[in-house]
């Protein structure tokens, strides 16, 4: 079966269905960001669905209400798991108290319609926002995150190399190099969509050294491209570690 982008709107258009019937007037708002936002999803490889579903506080102060919303939201997830299509975390949900309290690494997304987008109900975008204490943890993340390719170094030494080890290296780099440069970002006070995160770094650090992984392809793996795949794996850690040297001098 061939999956397409109409595949994926249509999983979100029934989600959507799903949660307005259900809900009726204690939905207040959702908010998609993430690929499908972007009309940048990679058919078979995207997510699903990263979204933000607004309720009325009273949801959440009433038992049956909530209740009630609780088990929509889970067979919303359930229907969305059986679409055959990847799907690796669900949606997030909160109270109109909460308009002020989104995670500080997503306010990017967002700050303009190329980013996110409306799905149903207002426009809350612009009263979206994190609080100084969210933003000052946020600065940090890039620090305890950079650690995630750590384990990853034991391939650079291992003698033959699987094609289990190959596609666990690239899943790694393709981790690795979705989330830490706009992380990064975020510790220099730069709030930018996942796609512009490398170029701002740039601008920002004009001394870092990106040439080796800003054009990594998304392919698949061989046992033939081993070795490749082994340079780009330790082209994306010494970039790492670059950056991490030079935001410490930053500071």
């Amino acid at each position: 079966m061939t999956v397409t982008v109409d595949d994926y709107q249509r999983a979100v258009d029934d989600f959507v269905a799903g949660l307005r019937e259900s809900l009726g007037d204690d939905l207040i708002s959702i908010i998609l960001y993430g690929s499908l936002a972007r009309q940048e999803v990679k058919p078979g490889q995207s997510d699903l669905l990263d979204a933000y579903v607004y309720l009325k506080n009273e949801v959440f102060t009433d038992k049956e209400k909530f209740f009630k919303a609780f088990e929509t939201m889970v067979t919303a997830c359930n229907k969305l798991s059986l679409t055959g299509l990847p799907y690796q975390h669900p949606f997030q949900y909160w109270s109109e108290d909460e308009l002020e309290h989104i995670p500080a690494l997503y306010r990017a997304h967002l700050e303009s319609d190329a980013l996110s987008t409306v799905l149903f109900g207002k426009d809350v975008r612009q009263q979206m926002s994190c609080t100084e204490a969210e933003l000052a943890v946020a600065k940090l993340s890039f620090f305890e995150a950079r650690r995630m390719g750590h384990p990853l170094a034991i391939y650079l030494r291992k003698q033959e190399l699987t094609e289990d080890d190959c596609e666990k290296m690239l899943a790694g780099v393709k981790l690795l190099l979705k989330f830490l440069p706009q992380m990064a970002c975020v510790s220099l006070d730069i709030l930018t969509g996942p796609n512009q995160a490398i170029p701002s770094l740039l601008k920002a650090l004009p001394d870092l050294d990106a040439a080796s992984v800003q054009n990594i392809e998304k392919r698949t793996v061989t046992l033939a491209e081993a070795e490749d795949l082994r340079e780009i794996l330790r082209a994306t850690l010494s970039f790492i570690e670059d950056l991490h040297d030079k935001l410490l001098s930053n500071a």
